[in-house]
């Protein structure tokens, strides 16, 4: 799970960050790509780390060079019902 933004948690800012990334045959992420991240770029950041983290499981039928793409969401609350605007949420999680 991503570390929330010190920054944005001390002033009680929500956002969200849609990333593109591919998996190596290690199963590790690469190639980590903002696609968007609202309101700041501290939320792109945490869910860079976290992928970086993160360990998957590749596909065997994947060229072991090129990996493959994907795209992953990463919605930062602060309480249960946040306070991201819809329309900005739609905005980001909008697919290719």
């Amino acid at each position: 799970a991503p570390t929330y933004p010190k920054v944005a948690q001390r002033f009680g800012i929500e956002g969200v960050a849609v990333v593109d990334f591919e998996v190596s045959a290690e199963g590790r992420a690469k190639a980590i790509q903002s696609v968007d991240a609202w309101p700041t770029e501290a939320f792109f950041k945490a869910a860079r780390r976290a992928l970086r983290e993160a360990q998957f499981e590749p596909k065997p039928d994947v060229h072991a060079r090129y990996g493959e793409v994907f795209r992953m969401s990463f919605v930062f609350r602060l309480h249960q019902k946040g306070r991201i605007p819809r329309a900005a949420a739609s905005m980001a999680f909008r697919g290719r």
